[in-house]
C-alpha cells in the first residue's frame, strides 16, 4: 500500500469535477503523457525509425496522473494549487491495483535525453520514457500512476486524507466542506472528520497531529479568523 497526494487548483469546474470523483469515490483523471506540463514530457531520439515507430505507439497506449510524495511540497502547492488557493488530497493506492504501474519518477540531465535508448523492448523503453523527467523538477518528488486505458476517470483507491490550502476562498471552503459531507467522510452528529484534515500555508514546514483540524466548525473558524486578518491589511 502507498499514500500518495494530488494537488488541486479549484478555479475550474474540470478541477472540481475531479475533487469531487476523488473524495467521492476515489477516482482521478488520467490523461495523455503529452497533456502533461512539462514539454520534454517523453521525448527520446532514435536512429532507427521502425523501432521510434513502436516505441512511440507503446507510449500511447498509456495514461498517466501525477502525485506528490507528500501533502505539505511548497512547490506543488505553488504550480499546482493555485498558490495555496486550492486544495491537496491524500489517497491510499493499493500496490495491486495497478499492477506494478506505480512509478516514481526518475530525474535525468538534458543531455541524457539526447543519448539513443538502444536496442531493447519498445514496451520497456515507453514505460522508462514517461516516467522521466529533467532534473529542474526534482524538486516535485513525483509518482505516477500509469495504466493501459482510454483517458478519463480511473478509480485508485481511498481518500485518506486532505489539505485545505490556506488562501482558500471562503466560498471555496464552504463548497469544498459540502464535497467533503457528500463523500460520507464527515460523522452527521457532531460535524467532526473521519480523516485527518489539516490547513496548510507556505510557513508550515511540517503538519502533525496536533495540527490536525477536529471539526468543520473549527475549520471554518480558522478560515474567518484568517480572512479578516488578511482584510486588515486591504487600502481603505
Amino acid at each position: 500500500m502507498t499514500i500518495v497526494y494530488k494537488y488541486f487548483g479549484l478555479s475550474t469546474d474540470r478541477q472540481w469535477s475531479n475533487v469531487q470523483c476523488g473524495l467521492e469515490r476515489g477516482g482521478l483523471w488520467f490523461s495523455r503523457f503529452f497533456k502533461q506540463n512539462d514539454p520534454m514530457e517523453g521525448i527520446f531520439w532514435h536512429n532507427n525509425g521502425h523501432l521510434a515507430s513502436r516505441i512511440t505507439d507503446a507510449k500511447n497506449k498509456y495514461v498517466i496522473c501525477s502525485f506528490g510524495s507528500k501533502g505539505n511540497n511548497s512547490s506543488l502547492w505553488s504550480y499546482y494549487a493555485d498558490g495555496y488557493r486550492g486544495a491537496c488530497v491524500g489517497f491510499r493506492v493499493e500496490d495491486a491495483v495497478f499492477g506494478g504501474l506505480k512509478e516514481p519518477i526518475k530525474y535525468i540531465k538534458q543531455d541524457e535525453y539526447e543519448r539513443l535508448v538502444g536496442p531493447r523492448d519498445p514496451d520497456v523503453i515507453a514505460k522508462e520514457l514517461i516516467t522521466r523527467k529533467l532534473k529542474s523538477w526534482s524538486n516535485e518528488k513525483e509518482i505516477r500512476l500509469l495504466k493501459h486505458d482510454d483517458e478519463g476517470f480511473i478509480d485508485i483507491g481511498k481518500c485518506c486524507s486532505l489539505y485545505f490550502g490556506k488562501n482558500m476562498s471562503m466560498d471555496n471552503v464552504n463548497r469544498l466542506i459540502c464535497y467533503v459531507e457528500r463523500a460520507g467522510l464527515v460523522e452527521s452528529l457532531n460535524r467532526s472528520f473521519k480523516i485527518p484534515v489539516y490547513v496548510t500555508s507556505p510557513t508550515h514546514k511540517s503538519l502533525t497531529r496536533r495540527d490536525r483540524i477536529s471539526d468543520i466548525d473549527e475549520l471554518e473558524r480558522i478560515f474567518r479568523g484568517y480572512h479578516a486578518w488578511r482584510s486588515t491589511f486591504s487600502l481603505i
